[in-house]
C-alpha cells in the first residue's frame, strides 16, 4: 500500500488545480438548462458487434431518454459507453470503469467531446452510490471541435455501501469562455448496474458503531456524530453522518465550535440531495492545547446553494 502522505499531497495538488479552473466551469439556473434527471437503465447484456473500425464492441441499446448505453457481465466494473449527455452541444460519456491501486478506488474513464465553436469545461459534482453521497474531482475542458479523453476517481467503499446498484452522477458542461452564461447542460444521471432498475434497488441499511450519538433526529433530516477523527490534523475532529429524508437537496454546515469549552474554526458542509445520506470528517483549527473533553456545535441546514440562509438550526453536544 502506498504511503498516506503521498495520496494526501497529491488529492490537495488536485484541489488546488480544480479551484483553479471551477471559476471558469460555473454553472448557472438549474430550471435554465436542459436534460434534468436523465435515467440510464444499464440492466440488459448485448451481444458484441463490430464497429466501423472492425473492432468487437458489445452492442449498443438506447433508453427511453436516448441515451446510448452497452454492457457485458455484472457489477460497476463491467458498465461501459454510458453516455452522460449527448446533444447539439456536447457528449459526456464514461467509457469504462477500473480499479485504481493506487488510489484503492473506481476509476472513470470518461470521454468529453465539444462540438460548439468555442472553449468548455466539463465537471462532475455529485456522485451518490446507493443512496449515499460519495465525493470526486473532476473538471476537464476542450476546445472548439476537440475531443479529450480524462478520468475521475471515485471511492465506492463497497464495505461501507453494498453492492452497487445505483449511481447518479452530477454533471455540468458549462461556456468557458463566459463564466457568467447559463450552463449548457446540468444534470443529475441515474445509472442503473446490470440486474437492477427503479423497481428493485434497495439502499442497504447503515451499520450503527459503538459510542455514536444522534445529535439530530426529527422527521426531515438526522445527523449522527460516529466519534473522535483520530487522524484528523491539529485539533481533533469529528466523523459525522447525515441522512436528507426531504424531497429537495440541502447543504448541512457545523458552526459556532466549541472544544472543551474553546471557539475553534471549522471546516465542514456537505450537500446531500433528496432522500439520499452521507458521511463526513469534519475538521477543526484552535490552539494547541485544547483538550477535547465535549463538542459543542450548531447544526445548520440551508438550501443547497452558495448564499442561502439556513431554514434549520439546532445547538448539539458530543462527549466522547
Amino acid at each position: 500500500m502506498k504511503s498516506n502522505l503521498i495520496r494526501i499531497i497529491a488529492l490537495v495538488l488536485a484541489c488546488l488545480m480544480v479551484a483553479v479552473m471551477a471559476v471558469g466551469c460555473s454553472s448557472g439556473k438549474k430550471d435554465d438548462v436542459k436534460d434534468e434527471n436523465k435515467t440510464v437503465d444499464t440492466g440488459k447484456a448485448p451481444e458484441a458487434t463490430k464497429d466501423d473500425g472492425g473492432k468487437t464492441e458489445p452492442d449498443a441499446t438506447k433508453d427511453d431518454g436516448g441515451n446510448t448505453v452497452s454492457t457485458d457481465g455484472d457489477g460497476l466494473y463491467s458498465l461501459k459507453n454510458v453516455v452522460l449527455c449527448d446533444d447539439d452541444n456536447c457528449l459526456f460519456r464514461i467509457d469504462s470503469i477500473e480499479y485504481d491501486d493506487f488510489w484503492e478506488s473506481a476509476k472513470f474513464n470518461v470521454t468529453c467531446e465539444n462540438k460548439t465553436d468555442k472553449q468548455i469545461g466539463f465537471s462532475i459534482g455529485n456522485m451518490v452510490l446507493n443512496g449515499c453521497m460519495r465525493s470526486t474531482l473532476f473538471l476537464e475542458t476542450a476546445d472548439a471541435g476537440e475531443t479529450v479523453e480524462s478520468y475521475f476517481n471515485l471511492d465506492v467503499a463497497e464495505d461501507l455501501l453494498g453492492e452497487p446498484q445505483e449511481l447518479i452522477v452530477g454533471i455540468t458542461v458549462s461556456d468557458y469562455e463566459d463564466i457568467f452564461a447559463d450552463a449548457l447542460v446540468k444534470d443529475n444521471v441515474t445509472v442503473y448496474m446490470p440486474g437492477f432498475d427503479e423497481s428493485n434497488v434497495k439502499y442497504p441499511e447503515r451499520k450503527s458503531v459503538d459510542g455514536e450519538k444522534a445529535v439530530v433526529d426529527t422527521d426531515d433530516y438526522t445527523v449522527i456524530v460516529l466519534g473522535v477523527d483520530e487522524d484528523s490534523w491539529g485539533v481533533p475532529g469529528l466523523k459525522v453522518y447525515y441522512e436528507n429524508k426531504t424531497d429537495r437537496d440541502v447543504k448541512f454546515d457545523i458552526d459556532d465550535v466549541e472544544i472543551g469549552g474553546k471557539p475553534v474554526t471549522s471546516y465542514a458542509g456537505s450537500t446531500v440531495l433528496a432522500g439520499c445520506c452521507g458521511y463526513e470528517n469534519l475538521s477543526f483549527d484552535g490552539d494547541d492545547d485544547i483538550e477535547p473533553t465535549d463538542y459543542k456545535f450548531t447544526v445548520m441546514v440551508s438550501e443547497d446553494s452558495l448564499w442561502a440562509d439556513p431554514f434549520f438550526e439546532q445547538e448539539c453536544t458530543y462527549e466522547p
